[in-house]
């Protein structure tokens, strides 16, 4: 499966930052991308009930300068997505496996498109330097971070993390500019988490955060974003392709930063091993 144009990626991540009109466009263009390649901007007007202009607009929103510049950057990468198919009716169970797979397999293409080296190495350095590190997610956000905390841990990071917000927001008030955040939350607008950040900021900590969304409240309190893909809406029954994105990107950060410090890393990782399984 093939990741998603990363045009349609920018424009799912900025849903949160968009009015009505906006959205309505981004709606139109997310689904039909293949018609959009090939649109002017008064056929895409027509389509959204509304006029060339905030077409025009919603381009440079988006940080292109047009209609033409958005339609040749989608044009340069644009795979169609496939659409469902081989279930059968009478088949339930097989069509519904088939599509929970689906959505996991796409979040994890879609999020691995976006990884970037040099902010990678740049995490990952921070991190290795830091006095210290406090690791916060709320929700099932939590979950990744309690994850990545004892990842970190286990290699010798001096990482904190609660799942109590008011033990986690005394830690994160302590941070200094030696120190590093790490801010988890798929939506970027839970306010405890974005909170944190700002605290961890005033404090001249350094910000990571791991969101859905880099025009989230969350995300302007960033120094490092490393952004998660999932089409998961931000209401939902519980994070389950959002959480599987979530965790492969700070799984692949512990990855990258094993690379950069391959001797002390696995030294740690050996020693932690042996307190754990060897008493």
């Amino acid at each position: 499966m093939e990741a998603s144009p990363k045009v349609l990626l920018k424009i799912r991540s900025m849903m949160p930052e968009f009015s009505a009109g906006f959205r309505k466009i981004a709606d139109y263009i997310c689904a039909h991308p293949e018609k959009v390649v090939e649109c002017k901007a008064r056929e895409i007007a027509a389509a959204c009930g509304c006029d060339d202009a905030r077409v025009v607009r919603f381009c440079q929103k988006c940080g292109y300068a047009g209609i033409h510049e958005l339609r040749s950057a989608l044009a340069l990468e644009f795979m169609p997505v496939r659409p469902r198919g081989g279930d059968t009716a009478d088949d339930a169970f097989t069509a519904l496996k088939n599509d929970f797979l689906r959505n996991n397999i796409q979040a994890m293409n879609d999020t691995v498109s976006l990884f970037d080296e040099p902010l990678c190495r740049r995490a990952a350095r921070k991190l290795l330097n830091a006095g210290r590190i406090v690791v916060f997610g709320a929700g099932s956000s939590g979950v990744v971070a309690e994850d990545f905390h004892r990842k970190l841990l286990r290699m010798g990071l001096s990482s904190q993390h609660s799942a109590d917000a008011e033990t986690a927001k005394l830690a994160t008030a302590l941070l200094n500019s030696d120190d590093v955040f790490v801010g988890i939350s798929f939506s970027g607008e839970n306010a405890t988490v974005a909170e944190m950040a700002r605290t961890a900021k005033s404090g001249g900590a350094a910000v990571l955060v791991v969101t859905n969304f880099p025009g989230s409240t969350l995300g302007g309190y960033a120094d490092m974003l490393l952004q998660c893909a999932s089409g998961e809406g931000q209401v939902r029954l519980g994070a389950m392709s959002s959480r599987v994105a979530q965790l492969l990107v700070v799984d692949f950060l512990c990855i990258m930063l094993a690379l950069e410090a391959p001797e002390r890393i696995e030294g740690n990782v050996i020693r932690s091993h042996h307190g754990i399984f060897n008493q």
